[in-house]
């Protein structure tokens, strides 16, 4: 959910914090690679 941070897209922040949680708790590597996107 670093999208907030980084502030590329309001709509890439949203989705973050609809969809990052859920694959986080499974893979935390790829939820952190989407968030930096």
């Amino acid at each position: 959910m670093r999208a907030v941070a980084t502030g590329n897209q309001g709509g890439q922040t949203i989705a973050c914090v609809i969809v990052c949680p859920i694959p986080y708790s499974l893979f935390p590597i790829p939820s952190f690679l989407a968030g930096a996107r």
